[in-house]
C-alpha cells in the first residue's frame, strides 16, 4: 500500500486477486526492510507481488537468505526498472 485508495491502479491491485479466490497480503512497517520483506513474504506465502523498483530492491537483499520459494510472480510499476535491478 504506497499510494492511496484514490490512485486507480490500487483498485487493480486490489479487486484482482479477490475477485479469483486469492487474498490481498499488506505487511507490516516494520516487515518492509532488508531482509524482513523476503522472510515475510515467505511466511505469507505471497505468490504475486506488484512492487516499485526500489522496493524490489528491499525484496532482493533478503531473497537469497530467506529460500523465497513462494513467489511466482514479481510485477514492477511506478518508476523504471534498471537492467542491473533485474539481475
Amino acid at each position: 500500500m504506497l499510494c492511496g485508495c484514490s490512485h486507480d491502479p490500487i483498485h487493480q491491485d486490489i479487486f484482482t486477486p479477490l475477485a479469483i479466490g486469492g487474498a490481498v497480503c499488506i505487511p507490516a512497517p516494520e516487515d518492509i526492510a532488508p531482509g524482513r520483506l523476503a522472510r515475510w513474504i515467505q511466511e505469507v506465502q505471497v505468490s504475486v507481488t506488484n512492487l516499485t523498483p526500489a522496493m524490489g530492491q528491499v525484496l532482493a537483499e533478503g531473497a537469497a537468505a530467506n529460500g523465497l520459494t513462494c513467489l511466482r510472480r514479481a510485477f514492477f510499476v511506478g518508476d523504471v526498472l534498471t537492467s542491473q535491478q533485474v539481475r
